[in-house]
């Protein structure tokens, strides 16, 4: 196992963890994003901690487990992480990364709908004035 002192030069908030979510070690990154380090329940927003607990209970998995979670930062705002968690040796290995402008499927699908809607309008607009263009073309060419 690394020592802790190594472990605080990792650039990226890294924790190391038990399977209970008390942070043994973590990175000098992580103490600038997170104010409290003692356990990860401290910073895990409450509608996530379905997801953390099921990232936790994983300690057996070879495999890394990856999981967006809202996260508590300095400023006592919530913030999108992509958390990857490795097991080894009953100690989880969390790296935390944020993510920046994430945004919700639904909120795209509206913007997408009303690009759209608005791409139409233009459209048919477009297609009047070309008919009223042609038919003034037609009248002319008619005398």
């Amino acid at each position: 196992m690394m020592e802790s002192n190594i472990l605080k030069w990792i650039p990226v908030p890294y924790f190391q963890l038990n399977q209970e979510g008390e942070i043994l070690h973590f990175s000098s990154q992580a103490h600038s994003y997170f104010s409290s380090v003692s356990s990860l329940w401290s910073i895990i927003h409450k509608d996530d901690r379905k997801q953390a607990m099921w990232m936790l209970s994983q300690h057996s998995s070879s495999n890394p487990i990856i999981r967006h979670l809202r996260l508590r930062t300095t400023d006592d705002t919530f913030v999108n992480f992509k958390c990857t968690i490795h097991w080894k040796n009953g100690v989880g290995h969390l790296v935390c990364t944020e993510k920046k402008n994430v945004k919700d499927p639904l909120d795209v699908v509206l913007s997408a709908q009303s690009y759209l809607e608005n791409s139409d309008k233009r459209l048919k607009e477009s297609d009047k004035v070309l008919n009223n263009s042609a038919d003034l073309l037609f009248n002319r060419l008619k005398h």
